[in-house]
């Protein structure tokens, strides 16, 4: 089964363990996929944006949420980790807080961006157009690229982050693994392409998180801010 369609990778997340069964194929454009899942499922654009805090609507409603929306985003990201990791919910706790400082430090530079809307956007709505962390993340690395992809050519990581332009960054903690499993664990993502770091040294490294999102601040490859909290598309 070929998971890939044209820079379109699906990504099973939120999740210690799914199977093939659980993602049907709705519809295929040239450029999109439509699924449907029983587990939460991302479609990322690995080429081109990724995956960004607002690339799916929050579950959540409205009246649910109130006026911080970016405080619910972080609690349904935080949902994401397994009930006992610690580790993760503190990273993203640390990533979200990083988010917030760098458009607060970025903050004249946003608002001359939006200036020509006279009011309509916030300087903080371009927080969501930061990379939103995947925890318990599925990723293809395939044992033998040159056949259909299985169950098996998904590999879990702690988290997983799709800045854009290609690039797929990922934590990994080396705990619960032996040193050859873990080993081998490295050698199939790396040889995929995925950028690796150590959970356990992650912390609140805000040098960790400049280095997932790139060279260009995050807000920059955006035209227009939008938030995750929207209605859906009906067709």
């Amino acid at each position: 089964m070929d998971l890939t369609v044209s820079g379109v990778a699906l990504v099973p997340y939120a999740a210690d363990d799914w199977s093939l069964d659980d993602i049907r194929l709705c519809g295929l454009l040239r450029e999109s996929v439509s699924i449907t899942s029983r587990v939460p499922c991302a479609v990322v654009e690995v080429a081109g944006r990724g995956w960004r805090l607002n690339s799916a609507r929050m579950e959540a409603q409205p009246a649910q949420v109130g006026e911080d929306v970016f405080a619910a985003l972080r609690g349904e990201v935080e949902a994401g980790t397994g009930p006992w990791d610690q580790a993760g919910k503190r990273l993203i706790a640390s990533y979200f807080d990083w988010v917030e400082r760098i458009v607060e430090a970025d903050r004249i530079e946003i608002e001359e961006k939006l200036a020509p809307y006279q009011g309509l956007f916030s300087y903080r709505d371009f927080r969501f157009s930061a990379p939103r962390p995947l925890p318990r993340a599925h990723l293809l690395a395939p044992a033998d690229p040159g056949k259909p992809a299985g169950r098996e050519d998904f590999i879990r990581v702690d988290m997983a982050f799709f800045p854009g332009r290609g690039r797929i960054v990922a934590l990994t903690s080396s705990r619960e693994l032996t040193p050859r499993k873990n080993a081998e664990r490295r050698a199939r993502l790396t040889g995929a392409g995925i950028e690796l770091h150590a959970l356990e040294t992650a912390g609140s490294d805000d040098a960790l998180f400049a280095a997932i999102v790139g060279a260009e601040p995050f807000w920059t490859g955006d035209a227009l801010p939008c938030s995750p909290l929207r209605p859906a598309v009906l067709a």
